[in-house]
């Protein structure tokens, strides 16, 4: 579990008072006033959304401010941490969140979070608690190039974007199947980065997965880095873990869903915000242009939305449309 540390002792005194008081997990102060007398306080367990209180020093106050989800107790489901090998034989991480009281293998949707630097944790995640709710497994894997665990673990995603990262992914979704905790079968669902390995996983692993979501992902990635100036910081950043425009063209093209659109055999659900600055919408028109006419593709602009799904209306959105797809392509209670 994470812990906060400060360089002012009074405020580890002061989380360390907390963390007896209150009976979340993880207690951590957020923010405070300029006098240092009132403090937004975080308490968290694991898989639970968290709640806020008001901390007041003058009056020795202590008060729940919110809860950031409405959730029923178990209704977001069970989250667990769990390891297993690759297969080139790393140890990786995943986090993977079941309905409470669910016996046997369970349906499977595959969600690898964005970045892909970055990592899933044991925070409360609304989307893994939204799917869980709808009755399904959900499998979140720190696949290799993840922030967490060392600078040797994140260069191992270097050049790995569409290959040693999504081996990772089905190898994880191999492994909770071969464990009883899930189908062999999945939905690949994810955003940004996940969004693209949602569309990879379908090509690579195409008789595991049943159907594909995919919000803000890059479809074709050299198309992607083709945007930027080529002085951008970015493209060099981006180049490092993708490649370079003047690669093999053999390798570009597997690495590209719009290249390959003629592979997908899966039901695809493909969206994007019209306002989205960090992977452009251009890209949900690309991969539309090429599978045109093909009944089992669904694409959605949301107008006025970003990269990130931080507003409640893109929120509802997603989580509405996703809704509608799995129970037509890959429903849970079949």
């Amino acid at each position: 579990m994470p812990e906060q540390h400060f360089l002012r002792s009074d405020f580890t005194a002061l989380r360390e008072e907390l963390s007896g008081i209150l009976t979340e997990a993880v207690v951590e102060l957020r923010s405070w006033n300029q006098t240092k007398t009132k403090f937004v306080v975080i308490g968290w367990d694991v898989g639970r959304p968290p709640n806020y209180y008001l901390l007041d020093l003058q009056t020795g106050g202590l008060g729940l401010l919110d809860t950031a989800y409405a959730f029923p107790d178990g209704g977001a489901g069970v989250r667990e941490r769990l390891t297993y090998a690759n297969r080139e034989g790393q140890e990786i991480e995943a986090w993977l969140t079941r309905p409470a009281g669910a016996q046997g293998p369970l349906p499977l949707i595959l969600l690898p979070h964005g970045g892909p630097r970055a990592r899933d944790s044991g925070v409360f995640d609304w989307q893994a608690a939204y799917f869980s709710s709808l009755g399904y497994a959900v499998l979140q894997p720190n696949y290799r190039g993840s922030t967490g665990q060392g600078e040797a673990f994140i260069a191992a995603g270097i050049g790995e974007f569409g290959t040693g990262m999504i081996d990772d992914m089905i190898d994880g979704a191999r492994h909770v199947s071969a464990n009883g905790l899930a189908e062999a079968d999945y939905c690949a669902v994810g955003g940004s980065y996940g969004g693209y390995a949602a569309l990879m996983l379908a090509l690579e692993d195409p008789d595991h997965v049943r159907c594909a979501i995919s919000f803000g992902g890059v479809t074709a990635p050299f198309a992607f880095i083709g945007t930027r100036d080529y002085s951008d910081s970015l493209v060099r950043y981006w180049e490092r873990y993708i490649g370079s425009r003047f690669d093999d063209r053999a390798y570009r093209q597997a690495i590209s869903p719009v290249d390959r659109a003629s592979e997908f055999s899966q039901p695809l659900l493909v969206m994007h915000g019209d306002e989205d600055t960090v992977v452009p919408p251009g890209q949900l028109r690309l991969l539309r242009r090429e599978l045109d006419g093909r009944g089992n593709a669904e694409f959605i602009m949301l107008p006025g939305e970003n990269h990130y799904l931080d507003t409640q209306t893109a929120r509802t959105a997603f989580l509405r449309a996703s809704r509608e797809f799995l129970a037509e392509h890959y429903p849970a209670d079949r």
